[in-house]
């Protein structure tokens, strides 16, 4: 018999060796439940209702119940705290319940308390809970099972002082051995309830007590409840990669791969114990199937891989030019030249910090261009317009000029062009990431490796909150300075969605009322995660903020 052939019954055996383990003792079931509804701005009806109905419920599951309502910051950050702990002495089952309001930032999401101070983004990381440390804090502890519920997707009521306008929570990875459930999809928002209990949770009470259904199917039962009651309008969503079949039924298995004892004098007894070994063997046959599925995905990104490599053979490279091919201005701006390429724009799946509007497709770009090799700074600015808006007029003409409009940078731009020294513009998004990459894969121009970060970029870890003189970090490898950090770059393009398939030489939508522009890059005041090649910052194009710069593309 051939290794493909054993391959279901080998992951068979692994899978019922696991059950046994997990199975040996009874598991000790903790759950940390917070509703909180008493914001001074925008109030909810149902989110303490839904968690002291919650609560009761889970307690008559046999869990040991941390119930908070109307919590302020540090009566969170405390209730979590307890909660790692008693995770840590049990190792069983957590679960954790949230009502109330939540807001998707940049990609990451954050549970709000009663007590939030919140007038702009930059107040989020200080003023509310992120719910990624809360996911973290349950892996850590150890325990084979982790259930997360989140009846937070409630319309962001800060939106105002906000950047960015992202609608409900981000989709979060679930580790091994865990389940998250969300109100509803990424990106929507959901209804707070007319009754005593949101729409979400009024399902949730109805079906968590199901008997016979694994915490999937329980998930699956409310999701169908919800989107019927709700005239199809809100479809909850959940992210698994739970291990075996979990119940939350009292007294029962909580993680099982094995059949159920039948009775002893059960006549069908051999005909159950078949039907459930055909089943694993069948869940086996899928495992394999999802391997292949995982190995020609592989197959397609070492093409694509390979196809870079051909364009590259075909041309020299930009790191091979730069040598050669600088030009400078009467102001002092130096320039690199890029040569045409090929090369993946967004970022795959799976990478941390990683948007849903990143979706990764291939860009050629079939012309090069000159491209600056530093942000335009204050002094440049100054030798063209009368008045310098920079927040950070007394770190000097060395720094980057920021506080810039769109239109400011295009009158800039106007007057620069008028001295008959080139044609000068703003770079694409395809050609800022192309020359950001500067021939990588990874997160960064450098790499995966975020303890480098500091090498290349000015950012919220080591900037000390204020912007720094361009060039006085790294190049990247096509001699590139602060592409990531200092100051966010403005693009020529305006929003609009990644096509899902191969282009050439690609441009953003044209500029309609209401449109946003775009920047990349990030600042000095981002986290790491907002720096990244990929990430794309868009804005009203009217906004002035101490973080937003640019630098020029000059036409041959």
């Amino acid at each position: 018999m051939s290794s493909r052939r054993l391959f279901p019954f080998a992951l068979v055996a692994v899978l019922l060796l696991y059950a046994a383990a997990l199975t040996a003792a009874p598991e000790k079931r903790v759950a940390l439940v917070i509703g909180n509804g008493k914001y001074s701005s925008a109030p909810l009806a149902n989110p303490v209702n839904d968690a002291t109905d919650v609560a009761a419920l889970l307690k008559k599951l046999g869990f040991e119940v941390i119930l908070k309502r109307d919590a302020g910051k540090k009566a969170m950050d405390q209730a979590v705290k307890e909660f790692y702990r008693k995770l840590q002495e049990g190792k069983g089952v957590g679960l954790f319940y949230y009502a109330g309001h939540g807001i998707q930032v940049r990609g990451q999401n954050y549970l709000v308390p009663v007590d939030a101070e919140i007038e702009s983004e930059g107040d989020v990381d200080y003023s509310a809970i992120e719910a990624g440390w809360v996911l973290r804090k349950m892996e850590d502890a150890g325990n084979p099972v982790n259930i997360v519920v989140l009846d937070a997707c409630r319309n962001n009521p800060f939106t105002r002082g906000f950047r960015s306008a992202e609608r409900g929570l981000a989709q979060m990875p679930s580790p091994t051995g865990s389940i998250i459930a969300y109100a509803t999809g990424p990106g929507d928002v959901a209804a707070d309830g007319e009754g005593r209990n949101g729409l979400y949770t009024k399902h949730l009470l109805r079906h968590l007590t199901a008997p016979g259904l694994s915490v999937e199917e329980v998930f699956s039962q409310v999701r169908q409840g919800v989107w019927t009651e709700s005239g199809k309008k809100q479809t909850p969503w959940t992210s698994s990669s739970l291990m075996g079949k979990v119940s939350l039924a009292r007294d029962v298995l909580t993680i099982t791969t094995a059949p159920s004892q039948p009775a002893a004098d059960d006549p069908l007894k051999d005909e159950r114990e078949r039907l459930e070994q055909e089943k694993l063997a069948l869940e086996a046959l899928k495992a394999q199937v999802e391997m292949r599925k995982e190995l020609e995905e592989e197959r397609k990104l070492l093409e694509q891989e390979r196809l870079v490599l051909l364009d590259r053979a075909k041309a020299p490279s930009p790191a091979e030019a730069v040598s050669v091919r600088k030009v400078r201005n009467s102001l002092g701006m130096e320039f690199v030249w890029i040569a045409p390429g090929s090369f993946e724009m967004g970022s795959p799946p799976g990478e941390p910090g990683r948007n849903s509007d990143e979706n990764q497709h291939r860009v050629t770009l079939s012309r090069g261009y000159y491209l600056q090799t530093t942000e335009v700074t204050q002094g440049q600015w100054r030798a063209i317009m009368e008045l310098n808006y920079s927040r950070f007029q007394e770190c000097g003409n060395d720094c980057p000029v920021e506080n810039l409009a769109y239109p400011f940078i295009n009158e800039f731009i106007e007057k620069l062009n008028a001295r008959g020294e080139g044609t000068y513009r703003l770079p694409t998004e395809a050609e800022w990431e192309y020359a950001c990459r500067a021939g990588s894969k990874g997160r960064y121009s450098f790499g995966e490796d975020e303890s480098r970060l500091e090498e290349y970029a000015w950012y919220d870890g080591n900037s000390g909150g204020r912007i720094h003189p361009v060039a006085s970090k790294k190049a990247n490898q096509w001699g590139l300075y602060d592409m990531h950090g200092n100051v966010w770059e403005m693009c020529s393009d305006w929003k609009g969605n990644y096509p899902s398939g191969a282009v050439t030489d690609p441009v953003g939508p044209k500029f309609e009322w209401g449109a946003k522009s775009v920047a990349r890059g990030g600042s000095w005041h981002d986290r790491s995660v907002f720096v990244r090649s990929a990430y794309r910052f868009m804005d009203d194009p009217g906004e002035r903020y101490g973080l937003i710069g640019f630098r020029l593309v000059r036409n041959e």
